[in-house]
């Protein structure tokens, strides 16, 4: 961006900030300057050029010291992984109240001291569209996803302060946002930085879709153009949400907001959660044959209002953006609400029980095939996503988490006669965390599962949880009145490659595998296998399956233009079948049991 069009934008701004947005800004600033805090004011603007990048602007009043400091974050809440968000920042420069601009020098990768000349600066810099796997690009011609820890730095040491926001548009589009809006302005509220970027807002042309809960409104915006059973859909989201309401008994919020990225010839998507909404992406393809391909992701991320977002580990927090947060329980926050999310769909005859069954045999078998499950537990697994990735093969907090989740279930129902469950675990933990909005720490969990069942859980915590115990699947399900037939198979396997490209380049190669051994690397090219040609991954493994375990074969890859032969011995893989039956003569207890967990009740609740 030429200085011109810098100069340009400020003299907008000015005008945007000079009292010409309606009588509750004008109070709210006037506040401001009475009180003498700082107040910190963003605008932002779409590039309607090349829809390539976000300008934004950020005025900083009542300035308290000579110089501030602004950062660009390295993560994003529920993504646990460092960004490169700081390198997509261009054009970086400050102004003082009369338009001279301000020294400004960069400290850090991620951040800006300014100095400043009075009590006043005005910020402004372009941030590059950032791409996600799940959800594409977030800005183009007609639409714009704003996550705002990828487009809006903060003041250090200042992100507890309130903000405002005003989101310039091109001509025609519109906007969705979580955020509070003032009466009769185009401006947003928000009580801290923290929730400010935790409330993405979507820009642009979508259709938008809303029910309503205890006349709270529930909106479902979609970008993207696709054939789907509408009337389905939203039927099928308003029983998730009203469940999941049921089940803690309150509605912690204003109003929520689905944002739906309906993703073009591809088959798979995501999501991520945020406090009052959640940002998804779907296979449009899958979603035109059955709605219900929506339904674990979307249960998945609205169980996150509760758990994560407001049950959550005292580091989740506020937040440091400066580098990673970890915390052991991610089994519990991720891998139990995955649970739940499976819960919610068989109990609102979204699945049928044997859909939820089947659900649980291919998550055993998951599980049972990952060897790493002998050598680290499931808090390890937690506490190291951050090198491992979520594409790591290994041990997943998800996977685990989720049986897990189930056999406490079932253990507690077992404890109490079917008296209680995990529901009241959920919802004790609700009442004593988030309702005082503090973080639980290290044995809360087990403490809150002690305290509802009535029972130690210490051994099961040592065994299953920190440990690498095989997971009692005889003795728990028999609670329920289910047999656990697992079967294992070995097969031959040379490990996971992912290539791309018509050069067939190597992006990943699964760590301590038999081809990491052979010595492929990221960035090879494989020319071929045994002197075959491959043109995908799946190729790859195809011929891995023909050949006899302990045997090899050769791998030719071009390395720094030099071509080179690695030897792969062929290792092996379990192969796991899991079967899951109901036992032939069942005692009243399992029955009931049963019965209580898939319908979602406890005799307690039926006595009362």
């Amino acid at each position: 961006m030429n200085t011109t069009r810098i100069k340009i934008k400020r003299i907008v701004f000015y005008l945007f900030t000079g009292g010409l947005v309606g009588l509750s800004f004008f109070s709210w600033s006037l506040e401001s300057n009475e009180n003498g805090s700082e107040k910190i004011f963003y605008t932002l603007t779409i590039d309607d050029k090349g829809f390539e990048y976000f300008h934004v602007s950020i005025k900083i009043e009542n300035v308290d010291s000579e110089s501030i400091i602004l950062r660009m974050p390295l993560w994003s809440p529920g993504a646990y992984r460092l960004r490169e968000y700081p390198k997509n920042v261009r054009n970086v420069c400050a102004y003082d109240k009369t338009g001279k601009e301000l020294t400004v020098e960069k400290i850090s990768e991620d951040g800006y001291r300014i100095e400043s000349s009075g009590n006043y600066v005005l910020l402004e810099y372009d941030v590059k569209f950032t791409f996600d796997f799940w959800s594409g690009n977030n800005l183009d011609s007609t639409y714009a996803l704003v996550q705002g820890s990828s487009v809006f730095m903060y003041v250090a040491g200042k992100k507890s302060l309130p903000i405002l926001v005003k989101y310039v548009l091109p001509e025609g589009w519109a906007i969705v946002s979580p955020l509070k809006q003032i009466t009769e302005s185009e401006l947003y509220y928000a009580e801290t930085y923290d929730i400010f970027i935790d409330a993405p807002a979507q820009l642009g042309y979508f259709k938008k879709y809303t029910f309503t809960l205890q006349d709270v409104p529930f909106h479902l915006v979609f970008d993207g153009n696709t054939k789907f059973a509408a009337d389905r859909f939203l039927d099928m989201v308003h029983d998730i949400c009203e469940y999941q309401i049921d089940l803690f008994g309150e509605i912690p919020f204003e109003s929520y907001i689905f944002f739906y990225k309906l993703l073009h010839g591809r088959q798979g998507g995501g999501g991520l959660e945020h406090l009052n909404s959640t940002t998804i992406g779907l296979s449009s393809l899958r979603l035109a044959k059955d709605v219900t391909t929506a339904a674990e992701v979307t249960a998945h991320e609205f169980f996150h209002v509760w758990n994560v977002k407001r049950i959550r580990p005292k580091w989740f927090g506020p937040f440091d953006y400066t580098k990673e947060v970890r915390a052991k329980a991610l089994w519990f926050c991720e891998g139990v609400t995955s649970y739940y999310a499976a819960l919610t769909l068989v109990r609102t005859n979204i699945w049928s029980q044997e859909n939820f069954i089947e659900e649980l045999e291919k998550q055993i078998e998951r599980l049972q095939q990952t060897s790493e499950r002998h050598e680290i537990g499931v808090e390890r697994a937690s506490w190291s996503i951050w090198e491992r990735g979520y594409s790591y093969p290994g041990l997943s907090f998800y996977n685990k988490g989720l049986i897990l989740g189930v056999l406490i279930d079932l253990a507690i129902r077992h404890a109490t006669k079917n008296r209680l469950s995990l529901d009241d675990v959920m919802r004790f933990m609700n009442w004593w965390f988030a309702k005082e909005d503090v973080g639980f720490e290290p044995g809360d969990i087990k403490r809150a599962i002690n305290a509802i069942s009535q029972r130690d859980f210490s051994e099961f915590f040592n065994k299953y949880v920190s440990g690498t115990v095989e997971l009692p699947y005889d003795k728990l399900l028999a609670f329920a009145g289910l047999n656990v037939v697992i079967k294992t198979e070995w097969l031959p396997y040379m490990g996971n490659v992912l290539f791309v490209g018509p050069r067939n380049r190597v992006v990943t190669v699964e760590a301590n595998s038999p081809v990491e051994e052979a010595g492929l690397k990221r960035r090879d090219y494989i020319l071929d296998v045994d002197g075959a040609e491959v043109s995908s991954s799946r190729e790859l493994r195809e011929i891995a399956k023909t050949k006899k375990i302990g045997s090899e074969l050769i791998l030719k890859v071009l390395r720094d233009k030099v071509e080179l032969n690695l030897t792969v011995e062929v290792g092996k893989k379990a192969k796991v079948d899991c079967e899951i039956k109901t036992i032939e003569h069942p005692t009243e207890l399992q029955l009931k049991i049963r019965k209580g967990w898939l319908e979602g009740w406890t005799s307690n609740e039926i006595e009362n």
